[in-house]
């Protein structure tokens, strides 16, 4: 049997041991260092695929502890071999975490992905057979220079639509501010190999203090009605992805 980490939190604020099932109905332990406590559970070693019901259930822990205290939610997988190496964890990260744990104390997140209407992109270039029946790319190969010159065509929509991201997560931002404490955007990364470039669906990841989404929820209503773009609001959730760095191509944005 091998450790699986859920999440870390501040040990003072869990008032009362909670009893939780976790993955594969393994009893949730908690494990405090120097006022960091850590949620962690057992799972088998000669089995530790990924599974719907296992992510199911660790997302379940998370949530009841979140619900609770404000937690540091870690992604499924986060395995240990031995207990000590997670106290290790908790020992050398310290500093690290508790400055983060202050930085989510009650917030939650909350998401919205965009799907801007930005119209049709690319559509000349999108390899698809001609009336002879050759591919676009056949006849790339017949002339050097009119390749290349596709290929300035389609890196110069590639910048035009990462522009075009940035001012929409900019106009969210700018929308919800003062209803969060931060927030990070994302689109989804494209290949090279394909040219068409067709509209990028963003997600915007919102930390918001609890008091806060109710207004948060009303102003998405407002923005949203009569838009040609199609947006998705979800949450309140466990501060998933502002438990570490952002390492998002957009913008990170503070109020």
């Amino acid at each position: 049997m091998i450790h699986l980490l859920y999440c870390i939190f501040n040990s003072s604020k869990l008032r009362q041991p909670v009893r939780l099932a976790g993955v594969d109905d393994q009893p949730v332990s908690f494990l405090t260092v120097n006022g960091l406590g850590a949620a962690v559970s057992r799972i088998s070693s000669s089995d530790c695929t990924t599974t719907l019901s296992r992510v199911l259930a660790y997302e379940r822990v998370i949530e009841c502890l979140h619900g609770e205290l404000t937690v540091i939610p870690m992604r499924y997988g986060c395995l240990f071999h031995e207990a000590p190496k997670i106290a290790h964890l908790l020992e050398t990260g310290r500093s690290r975490y508790t400055e983060l744990l202050e930085e989510l104390e009650g917030c939650v997140e909350m998401g919205i992905r965009v799907l801007p209407n930005y119209g049709e992109r690319g559509s000349s270039e999108s390899g698809e057979p001609h009336a002879d029946g050759s591919s676009r790319d056949a006849q790339r190969t017949e002339s050097g220079s009119a390749y290349l010159a596709a290929r300035r065509h389609h890196y110069h929509q590639k910048d035009q639509l990462s522009l075009e991201n940035r001012r929409v997560a900019e106009r969210y931002q700018a929308t919800f501010a003062g209803l969060f404490v931060k927030c990070k955007s994302e689109s989804p990364a494209r290949s090279d190999a394909v040219p068409a470039l067709p509209p990028s669906l963003l997600s915007l990841h919102f930390l918001v203090k609890r008091p806060s989404v109710g207004a948060f929820r009303r102003l998405f209503q407002d923005i949203v009605a009569g838009k040609e773009e199609k947006a998705l609001l979800s949450g309140p959730w466990p501060p998933y992805n502002f438990a570490a760095p952002d390492q998002s191509p957009l913008a990170s944005f503070t109020t």
